[in-house]
């Protein structure tokens, strides 16, 4: 009769070296691709339909600028918050319009935006992720109180100088807007030539047709 070897329980031994590195490692990955949360977009569009709808850059790349168009009036979405608060010290130089620290870091955070220079100061201070205030759109026309012109202008001056390449563009007009408005912030876009950009469309299938 042979005897039955007891079987002896063995403890696995972990390496807590590697685990802490791998931990660290992932810490740093979270901490450097993480962005700042938007404050709750004010604008909302809702966008044609087209069975061939076709978006060549993401919406909310940081190299991209989103033009809106709602109600015949145009706003603007800067999706780099260090690009939003430069592209306002550069509007308000322009202005001759002051903004302290708390105005542009709260601008910053705001997905986007449409108000006269003017009225800018009490948008900010009003504004927050409850409460949509309404906006009366970014001046734009032929004159020299074309503010739009200056705000794409600015924008594009502030992205060179940070990335050293050219902000992209894109149109996300309302889907029954008037096509008068849509022209017009073409016309600016091109005066600036700036003849290459996107048309937001949605699929037919996401529209349910």
């Amino acid at each position: 009769m042979m005897l039955k070897h007891k079987r002896q329980n063995r403890i696995a031994n972990v390496d807590m070296v590697a685990m802490c590195d791998i931990a660290f490692l992932l810490l740093c990955f979270f901490m450097l691709s993480a962005k700042f949360k938007d404050i709750n977009s004010p604008i909302q569009v809702t966008t044609p339909a087209t069975k061939y709808s076709m978006i060549v850059c993401s919406m909310h790349d940081n190299n991209v600028a989103v033009i809106l168009i709602r109600d015949n009036k145009v706003f603007l979405q800067l999706n780099d918050v260090a690009l939003r608060k430069q592209t306002l010290l550069n509007m308000a130089l322009k202005r001759k319009i002051n903004f302290n620290e708390a105005e542009l870091s709260k601008f910053s955070l705001i997905g986007n935006f449409g108000s006269p220079m003017h009225q800018l100061k009490s948008f900010i201070s009003q504004y927050n992720n409850r409460t949509h205030v309404n906006l009366q759109g970014i001046p734009i026309d032929t004159t020299a109180n074309n503010e739009f012109y200056h705000w794409i202008q600015e924008a594009r001056k502030a992205f060179y100088l940070q990335h050293r390449a050219e902000l992209h563009f894109a149109i996300e007009g309302e889907q029954k807007q008037s096509y008068p408005t849509i022209k017009l912030v073409i016309d600016n876009l091109q005066k600036q030539d700036i003849n290459k950009f996107e048309l937001v469309t949605r699929s037919a299938n996401q529209a349910g047709l």
